[in-house]
């Protein structure tokens, strides 16, 4: 299904899996297409340079940690989107006002830097 979605314009995997995912057809583990930095930063620190290898990583860990339902996991990307958004934007990240800087990785290397400074 997911093939058949991506023969469309302008739709590539995120666009495809959000369809999938809020269209009721499969609950996959959709990640925001404007920030799949999110979870890869609080999980394992800074994001990688290529965009589809974070998009991917963040997948992994939404298919291996969120239970495979749609309610879940439209919720987790909702919430994800969210906080992207508002608090952990690709530039200038809020560390400082995250809920969940504290078992966050990529936070807790900004407070590394700011210490070591």
């Amino acid at each position: 299904m997911r093939r058949a979605l991506k023969k469309f314009p302008n739709i590539a995997d995120p666009g495809a899996d959000r369809i999938l995912l809020f269209g009721g057809m499969s609950p996959v583990a959709a990640v925001p297409s404007n920030n799949p930095h999110v979870l890869v930063r609080i999980q394992s620190g800074p994001e990688g340079k290529n965009y589809g290898e974070t998009y991917r990583k963040a997948q992994q860990m939404i298919a291996e940690g969120v239970p495979a339902t749609f309610d879940v996991r439209m919720r987790a990307y909702l919430l994800l989107k969210q906080h992207g958004q508002q608090i952990c934007k690709r530039t200038r990240p809020k560390c400082h006002a995250c809920p969940v800087a504290r078992h966050c990785k990529q936070a807790a290397m900004v407070s590394l830097r700011f210490v070591g400074s």
